[in-house]
């Protein structure tokens, strides 16, 4: 029998204490791999990243991590990388890359090495003094990107990471997620771009009203009549989210 490297084991979590937004939610996961959670704004996706990240803890239920509980070692296990970029835009990549080794608390040694050791991967020695108000939109998800790696997480959760990137950042963006799959990390993607995710993933959770609705290989599950309705409901509301957007501009 597989151990679970990530366990959340009925959950749930609620601003009020008679409304929950989470409500007995379960998951094992018990490899490294590509994680697409779905589901409309409203279902519970940015409640369940905070509660990983630690940000709140639930009420009821408890998460482990390796079957230690999650928040023993938060810091080095969970990365995140927001929609926003969470990049500064008067500062360098470099200097970016750094930030982000200081924010989470490495010693001095380990964030030169580390920072070092990312920018040769990554080929950004040409570009790494360019600072991010300069870059395309696209460049700066992919160093937002590379600098959450900068703590060697173990959990990797990405908020929408290609809203508005061209053809080949998204190129590199799929590129070194399926990398950091190898890398023996899990990552977690929150995205409405089902073409990304059909790219990617390997794996699907779909939220609705704070409970799992679907869960499933998507490449195995593809066909499934479930799976699809779920995914032509996202594919709708979606839509109906940008006739909105365009009737409000």
């Amino acid at each position: 029998m597989k151990k679970n490297l990530i366990k959340l084991d009925k959950i749930s979590f609620g601003y009020n204490d008679d409304k929950f937004i989470i409500k007995d939610l379960s998951l094992n996961i018990n490899k490294y791999s590509i994680f697409g959670l779905l589901g409309h704004n409203g279902a519970g996706k940015t409640t369940l990243f905070k509660i990983l990240l630690g940000l709140i803890e639930p009420q009821l239920g408890n998460i482990k991590f390796n079957e230690d509980l999650l928040y023993e070692n938060l810091e080095l296990n969970v990365a995140y990388m927001p929609e926003n970029n969470g990049l500064y835009e008067n500062l360098t990549i470099y200097q970016n890359i750094i930030f982000r080794g200081l924010a989470n608390h490495l010693t001095k040694k380990d964030i030169i090495n580390r920072s070092k050791e990312l920018i040769n991967e990554f080929s950004l020695n040409d570009k790494k003094n360019e600072r991010v108000s300069k870059l395309s939109n696209g460049m700066k998800k992919k160093v937002a990107l590379i600098a959450t790696l900068i703590i060697n997480p173990k959990v990797i959760l990405l908020d929408e990471p290609t809203n508005g990137i061209d053809p080949e950042s998204l190129r590199d963006i799929i590129s070194i997620i399926k990398k950091l799959r190898d890398q023996k990390c899990i990552v977690i993607i929150s995205s409405h771009d089902l073409n990304f995710i059909e790219q990617v993933v390997d794996h699907v959770y779909i939220l609705e009203h704070g409970e799992l609705a679907y869960s499933g290989e998507y490449f195995k599950d593809i066909n499934s009549s479930l799976l699809n309705t779920y995914i032509d409901k996202l594919q709708k509301y979606r839509e109906g989210e940008k006739n909105h957007e365009k009737f409000n501009e």
